[in-house]
């Protein structure tokens, strides 16, 4: 999902987005850190004065145990196989054109999807990501956070808002090997990189350029990344191009332009997906039709999405 704009729904306030989420999500609890109990509390009030809701938040941390449990006493259920059809995770659409959709992603989407985009860019145990994206939003859970988590790879998340200065210091310490962003995040970073840091003396200049070198792969989504932009990472990363992605939060990224970009012309959002069809509504222009087996089944509140006969 990308992030919901004010201007969608005519609020200016976290508390009033997060409460239209809740709201639309039928949530019954808020798990909040220690620093975040105030926000929880202030958006449980708002739901409730608004929709009369016995909603509740609850502080993570007191709820824990004092010591950590052995793993020897932790219990594996061996009940059946759920459902990988039935529901999994809800993921909110951006809102371009409307109130932000709740689509409502299959189980599989969590560990099939997840073991398909790992098994796409060679995501391994040895990979560290650094993930700085809402995990909220489509990008943030299906690329960044679950292809990693089934990989075994490390994720080391950001707290806080987005800040290039702390990013590019981040950068410098090395030790990560992939980073995924938006354009904004990439505009960001070569602004301040122009601003601050190109006029460096050369050593401490080339300490940074070294940071953004050691990622064995760097993606974009969202939407497309401007030439200028592209053509500075490429340069800045001796010929390593940002590997672009595209699709929606309802059926995932079904294009993307693969680790061996030799041949990608530019400006090309890559190839189909293995597993998934794509063709325009019009031969050669028009909607584009997508079916894929990580489809979401419906929007939140709304009946089953209709499903395409199989061939």
């Amino acid at each position: 999902m990308a992030a919901m704009t004010d201007d969608c729904l005519g609020v200016t306030h976290p508390v009033q987005e997060a409460a239209y989420f809740v709201t639309k999500s039928k949530q019954v609890a808020i798990l909040t850190a220690a620093g975040s109990r105030e926000l929880g509390n202030a958006i449980v009030q708002a739901v409730r004065r608004q929709h009369a809701s016995g909603i509740r938040s609850f502080d993570v941390l007191s709820g824990l145990p004092p010591t950590t449990i052995p793993y020897t006493e932790m219990k594996i259920s061996s009940n059946r196989y759920l459902d990988d059809n039935s529901a999994g995770v809800v993921i909110f659409t951006s809102g371009t054109t409307g109130l932000p959709k709740g689509a409502v992603m299959r189980r599989a989407y969590v560990h099939d999807s997840a073991a398909s985009i790992a098994d796409y860019y060679d995501v391994t145990h040895l990979d560290i990501i650094l993930h700085v994206l809402p995990v909220h939003h489509a990008t943030g859970v299906g690329i960044s956070f679950l292809p990693f988590l089934v990989a075994g790879a490390c994720i080391e998340f950001c707290s806080g808002s987005f800040d290039t200065a702390f990013i590019w210091e981040r950068w410098k310490q090395g030790g990560l090997t992939f980073f995924s962003g938006v354009p904004t995040i990439f505009m960001r970073m070569m602004r301040h990189f122009e601003h601050h840091i190109a006029s460096a003396p050369k050593s401490e200049r080339d300490l940074y350029i070294k940071g953004a070198n050691q990622f064995r792969v760097m993606l974009c989504g969202s939407s497309a990344l401007p030439r200028p932009i592209q053509d500075f990472w490429t340069n800045i990363r001796h010929g390593k191009a940002i590997l672009t992605r595209y699709g929606a939060t309802e059926f995932g990224a079904v294009i993307k332009v693969g680790l061996d970009h030799r041949d990608v012309p530019d400006g090309s959002v890559g190839t189909v997906f293995p597993g998934c069809d794509v063709k325009l509504a019009d031969g050669d222009e028009g909607e584009i039709l997508v079916k894929s087996p990580h489809m979401f089944s419906k929007y939140v509140s709304t009946k089953p999405h209709r499903q395409m006969p199989s061939d």
